[in-house]
């Protein structure tokens, strides 16, 4: 924190808990920054002990990742990161972030996603930081009482999402530096450093993570990368060449009491990496107004001669896209000051300077560095002593250095030394570095699927916890359930009733995966034949059709029936149709795709056909439905659950009432949380006419007394009743009652009555009684013919002719 601060002072160590003032004692900004140090590591201790080190309210949980028109979009709540809140107020897009700037627009990372296939994923993170803020941040900090004083700062929680485009088997790209990958890593071993300081285990989250999505386990179990480089710092006598003068005494030999901050500027090892420094805890910044060439305007020129800018300075230009760039917390680019002109507030660099865009904050920092070792880069770390000024010597260890990587040293001139190791250290002569943590937290992998509907899927990668106030959460299910189906396990249905109303299956919960054919499988299992020597009769009017046990429709004209019995073997159809949802979200529904275009006509036509002569040998078809327990799932992060389909079988009887049947028990389940479930029931063509048999083709009648008297008559080979009638014969009993239409396709005068039709279920035939009204005046041919319409839009006919002749005058 590049604050105005007289010292930094808390070790976790020392396990205060408060800062309590005296009477008549003089009170330091240190002390009661040191209080704010204390609170906040006991609140975010206490909020990591509670929590974990990731994790989100379940009743708020925020952060929430999705694909929207192809961009990304982060839901509204909270989700805590490593103890720091952070709380998204409203849904926003992702590349609406106002802290997130020259990042990928999401809309190409997707497209690049398209582009990579479906092996590839975009990885998505929170990603969460502290930094101070200062008056030029917020001017509200400001007292317009006391003339727009300078006052307090904050300390303010960042937070915003990154989102970065993985390719299969690789590690996530590194943006100019440290990936989020690397800076989660760093963030838990700094965690765990500071929990072995206080004796305690670090935590682990293996565990937890291998309840999650492969891609989700793969960005919370990464390397840790951490940031091993050390300083050592201490006082010296001067380093005056001239023999002749005498040596100023060991010691800090400053004037005024200062908090000097070594800053690492380029990250590297120890023979790599640069630093800079300042006497001021670098809190000398001002706000750029301007920049033309080497000539910069700043909105002052500090509030004095100790606190401004001189001629040779080296000073940091920088502005927000260096905060919040996509890899955040990187420093400027320094600059030496070759002229200051304080009537224009004009400061003109050696050489020219990079633009900086005053609406993004830019800003201009002062850094007291010196000598001719010091360049654009500041000055090389190297691993021997190097003077700063006064007597100041630091030196650095071997270890990596990261960009931001920082030392404090408050020097004093009371005693004329510099407080090294710091209070707030462990008392080793080299001391690790603090640093901006940037704590991250996996949010999301993203996955293109061009067979969904949305033709992406997003993997959630948070962690979910309740509320204190609900210790005891209603409870999650262990499985994903079965609790109702649409059809009775092996029973039969009509193929009607299967395109008009598909499959329903109903769960406890809604499934959040997706279901596709692929974890939903519908088959169809029909007879097939052989094409070999076959014992067929052809049904005619001398081989009436209720003396057969299996008609078979060869073509429009002829029914055979086969009297020999073989062993039936079927193939096997897997049906890929719609799956659609209810609007309660816990019901999938299989729908048979029909709506009448030509092509999915004849494909249930053919369906129909197929089943048809399954019925030849009294084998319907078989379907089956079989949902992938590991496939089908609910509930998020370690709340995600997947089906336990197993449903024990029962006894029952089929509709008819004397079959019996396996029923299945539900809900399913037998305690296996990834088990299948199965069901079957069998498929019954649409109902077909084998035949329309009339009891008389010739009938001889005459009129007597107003009635019609039949005379003669000429029945078919099997003597049938004296009444005329017709007997209307079905491939197959209907499983419900069926409809027959009955018509005249030939004759003349209406002379037959045609009463409606209706076959009962479970009966193959229906015989319907036909009503001579008049007498004819000639003989007359007639043809009846019975119509069977089906949802399907086709029909089939079957027709009778007959003929009716008066009988002569009687004589006498």
């Amino acid at each position: 924190m590049k604050g105005d601060f007289s010292r930094i002072r808390f070790n976790p160590v020392k396990q205060y808990t408060a800062v309590l003032e005296q009477q008549g004692r003089v009170a330091l900004d240190a002390d009661a920054n040191e209080q704010c140090a204390i609170d906040g590591y006991l609140r975010e201790t206490e909020t990591f002990d509670v929590v974990g080190q990731w994790g989100a309210p379940v009743h708020d949980a925020g952060f929430e990742i999705g694909v929207v028109n192809n961009k990304i979009v982060v839901g509204a709540g909270r989700y805590y990161v490593d103890g720091l809140v952070c709380e998204n107020l409203a849904a926003i897009r992702y590349d609406d972030q106002p802290l997130l700037l020259d990042s990928p627009a999401s809309a190409v990372l997707i497209q690049d996603l398209i582009r990579a296939g479906t092996t590839a994923s975009i990885r998505v993170f929170l990603q969460a930081w502290q930094r101070l803020a200062t008056a030029l941040d917020d001017p509200c900090f400001r007292e317009p009482a006391l003339g727009q004083a300078d006052t307090t700062t904050r300390l303010q929680t960042v937070h915003r999402v990154v989102a970065m485009l993985v390719q299969p088997r690789e590690v996530a790209p590194d943006p100019g530096g440290v990936s989020p990958l690397d800076q989660a890593g760093a963030a838990r071993a700094a965690r765990g450093k500071e929990l072995a300081l206080r004796g305690l285990p670090p935590h682990r989250t293996g565990s937890i993570a291998r309840t999650l999505a492969p891609c989700c386990q793969a960005m919370y179990e990464t390397a840790t990368d951490d940031h091993t480089g050390t300083l050592a710092a201490q006082t010296s006598g001067g380093t005056d060449t001239c023999g002749c003068q005498p040596v100023p005494a060991a010691g800090y030999r400053g004037l005024e009491n200062q908090l000097y901050r070594v800053e690492i500027h380029q990250g590297g090892d120890e023979m790599t990496a640069t630093f800079k420094w300042s006497r001021e805890n670098g809190s000398v910044v001002v706000a750029i107004q301007s920049v033309s060439g080497a000539d910069v305007t700043v909105a002052s020129l500090g509030p004095d001669a100790n606190l401004g800018f001189q001629v040779g300075q080296w000073v940091e230009i920088s502005d927000d896209a260096d905060l919040f760039g996509l890899l955040p917390n990187q420093p400027g680019r320094l600059y030496q000051i070759k002229n200051i002109v304080a009537t224009s507030q004009t400061i003109t660099m050696t050489t020219s300077v990079v633009p900086v865009d005053p609406r993004r904050n830019a800003r201009l920092r002062r850094w007291d560095q010196v000598g001719a070792v010091v360049t654009s880069d500041g000055v090389l770390v190297s691993g021997s002593w190097i003077d700063l000024e006064n007597g100041i010597q630091v030196r650095f260890g071997p270890g990596k250095y990261f960009p931001g990587d920082y030392w404090v040293i408050p020097a004093r001139t009371a005693t004329g030394q510099i407080e090294w190791p710091p209070c707030d250290s462990d008392g080793q002569m080299f001391q690790q570095p603090h640093y901006p943590k940037v704590r991250t937290a996996p949010l999301a992998c993203i996955h293109y699927d061009p067979s969904s509907r949305q033709n992406f899927t997003v993997d959630d990668c948070r962690l979910l916890f309740y509320p204190l106030t609900e210790l005891t959460p209603p409870p999650t299910p262990s499985a994903l359930h079965i609790t109702n189906i649409s059809w009775a396990n092996d029973d039969v249905m009509p193929i009607e009733t299967l395109v008009e109303d598909g499959l329903k299956v109903t769960f406890d919960h809604s499934p959040d995966g997706p279901v596709t054919p692929g974890n939903f499988i519908v088959t169809l299992e029909v007879p097939f034949f052989f094409e070999g020597a076959r014992n067929l009769v052809e049904l005619s009017a001398e081989t009436p059709a209720r003396t057969l046990a299996a008609p078979r429709v060869v073509s429009a004209e002829a029914i055979f029936v086969e009297t020999f019995t073989y062993t039936t073997m079927r193939d096997l159809t897997i049906l890929d149709s719609t799956i659609i949802r209810d609007q309660a979200g816990n019901t999938l529904r299989w729908i048979m795709p029909f709506d009448g275009s030509s092509l999915q006509r004849q494909e249930v036509l053919y369906i129909n056909k197929r089943l048809a002569e399954g019925m030849l040998v009294g084998q319907p078809g078989r379907m089956r439905v079989k949902l992938l327990g590991h496939a089908m799932f609910t509930g998020t992060g370690t709340g995600r659950v997947f089906l336990d389909g197993q449903a024990f079988g029962q006894p029952a009887m089929r509709a008819d009432g004397t079959t019996a049947r396996v029923d299945l028990q539900l809900p399913s389940g037998n305690g296996q949380k990834t088990s299948d479930f199965e069901s079957w029931f069998y498929l019954y063509p649409a109902p077909q006419l084998v035949s329309v048999l009339v009891a008389y083709t010739d009938l001889t009648v005459r009129a007597a007394g107003g009635n019609v008297i039949v005379t003669a008559c000429t029945p078919p080979a099997t003597p049938l009743p004296t009444a005329q009638q017709a007997t209307i014969t079905l491939l197959y009993p209907p499983l419900v009652a069926t409809a027959i239409s009955l018509s005249f396709a030939a004759g003349t005068g209406n002379i037959v009555a045609l009463p409606p039709v209706t076959v009962p279920a479970g009966q193959p035939t229906v015989t319907v009684p036909l009503k001579l009204l008049a007498v004819p005046a000639q003989k007359t041919s007639f043809t009846l013919a019975a119509h069977l319409s089906t949802p399907f839009g086709d029909w089939n006919a079957r027709s009778q002719p007959f003929t009716i002749t008066p009988a002569p005058p009687v004589i006498g």
